[in-house]
């Protein structure tokens, strides 16, 4: 890149881009005023009052001020620095604490140790952050006591799926030997550590940390590419997950030294998570089959409902509770009894029902349509064989198009994603072993 671009890259002044009412985007800078009149970008000193030299973090708060609501703070390349950092994470811990925030993306910011330490005190305890993204920043593995509280920070936020620690080469593996032994999220499913410097030293960690359905049962996708794991390490990584590991679903392994050894490991590699693959489905079908059946049998009327007292008395199973568990038992070849008693309880429960909404009122359903199919374009196939897409439950329904109406004209259906809460409330994400 030329100075000049250079120059003229770092003199825009922060400013949001908005994209929809949930968006608060200050990842691309424009330039203000109607005759493109340049401002210089907010810079921060490390001896400074964060109050007083912060400009740029001050007019990200007052922005947000101004917004009722947002679900996503895109602050990616802008050096908002650890005091930035730390004025902003103070202040959404406090007064910004009524926006529930679930994507929060600090690429490029010059975050610091004392940035990290005023993130893990915002995250600890957050029960709406879905994805962190920190990629880019000036992360090390000491001192130590902020790598421990960011770690224990993570393990407290139980909505969060999607971690994003990648180009921080700084980290090593002094950090993420404390990372994987200490690392407890419930929910994280993608984890990505490229280019983060880690070693063959790390291998055995990242083993255990795999091989533990406690602390990496929700894990479907792993990025470790750009280190230097190496071909034994590489291969030590793999092995653990074809003896210990069955819900992991994909590693990318790339730009690791590997050499013409890859090509023997590739095919294992293929196997174990094409194998992982057809165990999760299976797991999800039988615990939805499950609860299917397990409805009209265990579910008994509340007492609090009065139009079904007077309809019918309630009567009691015509089995014992235990009987009619081992009978359903044979419908769910691959859950574990565990799992089992989880669906059971829940098809048990009258509160788990869906809500009843009258027809006269307007059905919201949240669906996300497909604008591809107001284009009318054909995909080949006869209207005969519109149940060949992939029917993962076919049992849930005797009609041929799963979710509301037409779902093959819809990207994001609300009954899907019901069925995915469900999954998850009974643990049923993935094969377990007996």
């Amino acid at each position: 890149m030329s100075l000049t671009s250079t120059q003229t890259k770092a003199t825009r002044p922060l400013q949001s881009k908005r994209v929809g009412l949930n968006v608060l985007d200050y990842s691309s800078r424009h330039l203000s005023g109607v005759h493109g009149t340049l401002g210089p970008l907010p810079s921060f000193s490390s001896d400074s009052s964060p109050a007083t030299t912060n400009p740029g973090a001050k007019q990200v708060i007052a922005d947000i001020c101004k917004r009722r609501t947002f679900s996503k703070l895109l602050l990616s390349h802008n050096p908002l620095g650890p005091e930035g950092h730390e004025l902003l994470f103070t202040f959404l811990a406090t007064k910004g604490s009524r926006f529930k925030i679930a994507e929060l993306h600090l690429n490029d910011t010059g975050m610091g140790m004392r940035g990290l330490a005023a993130l893990s005190s915002y995250i600890d305890g957050n029960q709406s952050l879905k994805e962190l993204s920190i990629q880019g920043n000036v992360l090390a593995s000491e001192p130590e006591c902020v790598v421990t509280s960011f770690i224990d920070a993570l393990g407290t936020c139980s909505s969060l799926a999607k971690l994003h620690l990648s180009t921080n080469p700084d980290l090593g593996d002094a950090f993420f030997k404390l990372f994987f032994a200490r690392i407890r999220s419930p929910s994280l499913t993608e984890l990505h550590l490229a280019l983060v410097g880690l070693s063959p030293e790390c291998a055995p960690e990242i083993c255990s940390f795999l091989s533990s359905p406690e602390r990496s049962k929700s894990l479907k996708t792993l990025s470790l590419s750009a280190n230097s794991i190496g071909l034994a390490g590489t291969e030590q990584i793999l092995e653990a997950i074809e003896k210990k590991n069955w819900w992991l679903e994909g590693v990318q392994f790339f730009g690791n030294n590997l050499g013409p050894g890859w090509k023997g490991l590739e095919p294992r590699a293929q196997k174990v998570f094409f194998r992982n693959e057809r165990l999760r489905r299976s797991t999800e079908a039988d615990a939805l089959r499950l609860l299917h059946h397990a409805r009209p049998l265990l579910l008994q009327p509340s007492s609090s409902s009065v139009s079904v007292s007077k309809t019918r008395p309630n009567k009691k199973p015509l089995l014992p509770a235990e009987l009619i568990f081992h009978v359903l038992s044979f419908l769910s070849s691959y859950l574990t009894e565990d799992q089992l008693i989880r669906v059971h309880h829940y098809a048990s429960d009258p509160q788990t029902l869906p809500r009843v909404v009258p027809l006269s009122l307007p059905q919201s359903h949240d669906c996300v349509p497909d604008p591809t199919a107001l284009l009318n374009i054909p995909d080949g196939s006869s209207s005969s064989s519109s149940n060949a897409k992939g029917e993962l439950w076919p049992t849930i329904s005797s009609s041929p198009k799963r979710g509301c109406g037409d779902c093959e004209n819809y990207l994001v259906c609300h009954r899907e994603k019901e069925r995915q809460k469900f999954l998850q409330r009974v643990h049923c994400i993935g094969f377990e072993l007996s």
